[in-house]
């Protein structure tokens, strides 16, 4: 990483919110990249090249949980920041989701 650049992972099943991040969250420093699943966003992922890794929880193939869950296992990605976007606001879902390993909601 260069000093002052980042490079974040957005992962998220709606396609608008993917093209937002995309278009919104992409500055001179911060490149975003996304993914449309769990599995393509660990897949994107395991090598350890985000700085920052924002997901969804509720998603096809495998869900936010499962995606933290194999991040945390996986040595280049045990620390990566992971902060969860999600309408969900039940506390098992919050609860579940820093246990996996998430850093923010």
């Amino acid at each position: 990483m260069d000093l002052g650049s980042a490079t974040i992972l957005f992962v998220d099943d709606d396609p608008i919110l993917r093209e937002f991040a995309g278009v919104h969250l992409a500055t001179d420093t911060a490149a975003i990249e996304v993914a449309a699943d769990g599995a393509e966003g660990f897949a994107m992922a395991r090598d350890g090249r985000y700085d920052l890794i924002l997901t969804d929880l509720e998603m096809p193939v495998l869900d936010g949980f499962g995606l933290i869950k194999r991040l945390r296992e996986n040595t280049p990605t045990q620390h990566t920041p992971v902060i969860v976007q999600t309408s969900r606001e039940d506390v098992a879902s919050i609860d579940w989701a820093y246990r996996a390993g998430a850093d923010g909601l």
